[in-house]
């Protein structure tokens, strides 16, 4: 039987991207204790400010992510 659906709810930390869009129902990204963004994971995935915040975006040497 699936987690989902028995109505339980799941609160994961984590920051392997990866896992979390592939497990997760909803996201929601917080940096530095605020929201970020919150949604399915593939809306979180487009959104440039994660993008920006967490995977780096395009000519940034920095980002947050862990690959």
């Amino acid at each position: 039987m699936s987690v989902g659906l028995t109505g339980i709810t799941v609160v994961l930390v984590e920051h392997d991207m990866r896992l979390v869009m592939k497990i997760s129902n909803r996201v929601h990204v917080l940096d530095h204790g605020m929201t970020l963004a919150e949604g399915d994971a593939a809306a979180v995935r487009e959104n440039p400010a994660v993008i920006a915040a967490y995977l780096g975006s395009h000519g940034t040497t920095q980002s947050r992510a862990v690959r």
